[in-house]
């Protein structure tokens, strides 16, 4: 049985009995995710069964704490249910709604189970004994509501629960919309009134190896007692201290390739994030931009290992061999988390796993991870996750915004993600990049301010293709050349222009409609531009309709990730 060594904090949180329901404040480096996998290893010690722990979670590292603590308590084929909201949400929509399950955007589908459960006439799920919810602290809008619903709502009386987060890392009140301005304050607030709860502060931190990486964690409770204002003079003073790295050039590169560990260059916009991708690629270190959570992207693996299997069904022998010359980890969990994606009775039906994939249920363990040690992301996109080395990239340039609160807690989250080296640097404007509002698209704007003159390419702007018959692993790191290609019919019947992505002599991804739309938005006079730049950042799996023979025959297969910065050279006629 897997044990570990807690502190009073976290051994207070993780023994408390199944009925009690608890909140518990978790800064980073604290052990919350040590704290969420031991909680259920004690639950099940205390004759709960693992049906009857429902585990919410955003972070894939909680998911694998739960697995791993849990492994040796639970029956062969058992598991703790781990589920994100959304995909919960589908869950119970499909269990309560009369009609077939229509997908109309995830923000509708949390919607949608929020009014199941007020209407519900009994528990939707009594089964349940304990829910525990991890990063609480990043639901707001409808995924706030809907949880505070579904603890009115979901469960038998007599349930326990434990919350845990940091007010600190709440970094999504921007999502905010007229569908509800819940803020997780507002959820915290109404589960502090409706019940009985305890709260529980983790005081440790277990993350920091250097006093540059442990700052801004050590003055954390000093900041709690803060305004806002205070709290953002505070850690501007910390990032002011920080160590130069200098300017993002070649010395800068050779740095970056000699230090150990993954690192992370963290930035304010998904812009910046983009431009210092560009750069470092162009030196020659081997970076991915960070994918947006709004678009998840699969694992490569999984086309690796199926795409092209002989038939249609795999059985669980063939899964382990398959895995085991991929020396793919956890085998066995991602073989059950397939099957439950297809819902298969016997084995695994590649095509029911496509049609399961098309269907966005996407868990944790089938998410892709950066296939390179070295990452440009947003504050945003690095949330909950920790690196060797931090880089913060212009951060005196990242308080444009009037919302001091919002401000503070953006550097707070980027100045704990460090385990070792924290580090600034510079010489990375946007100053001409604009974030289109209709669209969050990141514009480059002409500098007299006439037109756009190029955009921030995301994967999801580039899969059109469909199967590619050629090796995709040879051209990771590439940078791309576009070509016009036919036009596509939207599903208005309006023509909008496509661009074919070519690596080496090989084509390798194809723009969309969505893509072709936003160009034909940006067009002045019916021009349609030529564009320069791009490159593949790596590799995931894609799914669609199955073909007759050959790539892609069981809807799945293997796809170029194209992104990065693109420039526009506008021409008037093709």
């Amino acid at each position: 049985m897997d044990t570990v060594s807690l502190d009073p904090d976290q051994e207070r949180a993780a023994s408390a009995g199944p009925e009690v329901r608890q909140i518990v404040i978790a800064g980073p480096g604290a052990g919350k995710s040590e704290v969420v996998g031991d909680r259920c290893r004690r639950l099940l010690e205390k004759d709960v069964y693992p049906e009857e722990i429902l585990v919410i979670s955003f972070s894939n590292a909680a998911v694998d704490i739960v697995r791993a603590r849990t492994r040796n308590v639970v029956d062969e084929g058992q598991g703790v249910d781990c589920a994100t909201i959304d995909s919960l949400a589908a869950r119970l929509r499909a269990g309560l709604e009369d009609s077939a399950l229509v997908f109309t955007g995830y923000d509708d589908s949390i919607v949608r189970a929020t009014r199941l459960l007020e209407s519900a006439n009994e528990p939707v799920l009594p089964e349940v004994r304990h829910v525990i919810v991890d990063e609480v602290q990043d639901l707001v809008g409808v995924r706030a509501k809907f949880v505070l619903t579904l603890l009115g709502h979901g469960f038998d009386e007599g349930f326990g629960f434990t919350l845990l987060g940091d007010p600190m890392q709440s970094l999504y009140d921007f999502q905010l919309d007229e569908l509800g301005a819940w803020t997780s304050e507002t959820l915290l607030k109404g589960v502090r009134e409706g019940y009985g709860v305890e709260t529980v502060v983790l005081k440790g931190e277990y993350r920091s190896r250097t006093p540059d990486a442990r700052a801004a964690t050590l003055a954390r409770q000093s900041l709690d007692r803060s305004t806002p204002s205070d709290q953002l003079l505070r850690l501007r003073r910390l990032a002011a201290d920080v160590p130069p790295l200098g300017e993002l050039d070649e010395d800068a590169a050779d740095d970056l390739r000699a230090w150990r560990g993954t690192t992370a260059l963290l930035c304010d916009t998904n812009a910046r994030a983009g431009l210092v991708a560009a750069r470092l690629s162009a030196f020659g270190v081997p970076v991915e931009l960070a994918v947006t959570a709004t678009d998840p992207t699969l694992a490569p693996w999984i086309a690796v290992l199926l795409a092209d299997h002989d038939s249609r069904a795999v059985d669980f022998d063939e899964f382990m061999d398959l895995a085991d010359r991929a020396q793919l980890e956890d085998a066995e969990d991602k073989w059950r988390t397939l099957v439950g994606v297809a819902r298969s009775h016997r084995g695994l039906d590649l095509r029911d796993l496509s049609s399961g994939l098309r269907s966005r249920r996407f868990p944790a363990s089938l998410l892709r991870t950066p296939g390179t040690q070295t990452i440009s992301s947003t504050v945003h996109r690095a949330k909950g996750l920790e690196f060797d080395n931090v880089v913060l990239v212009e951060p005196e340039s990242w308080f444009q915004d009037a919302d001091e609160a919002a401000s503070a807690r953006r550097l707070f989250v980027a100045m704990s993600r460090a385990r070792s080296r924290l580090l600034r640097t510079r010489d990375i404007s946007t100053k001409f990049w604009r974030k289109d509002p209709r669209d969050g698209v990141w514009l480059n704007k002409s500098p007299n301010g006439r037109g756009t003159v190029g955009l921030l390419l995301e994967p999801a702007f580039a899969r059109d293709l469909g199967p590619v018959p050629h090796d995709l692993s040879r051209v990771v790191g590439s940078t791309v050349t576009w070509s016009r290609t036919d036009d596509l019919v939207t599903a208005d019947g309006n023509e909008v222009p496509s661009w074919v992505a070519v690596a080496g002599d090989v084509v390798i991804a194809r723009t969309g409609e969505k893509f072709g739309e936003l160009i034909r938005r940006l067009s002045f006079g019916g021009a349609v531009p030529r564009l320069l730049g791009g490159r593949v950042e790596g590799l995931e799996t894609l799914v669609g309709s199955p073909g007759r023979d050959g790539p892609g025959r069981h809807g799945l297969w293997l796809g170029a990730m194209v992104s990065g910065p693109l420039s526009f050279e506008w021409e008037s006629t093709r």
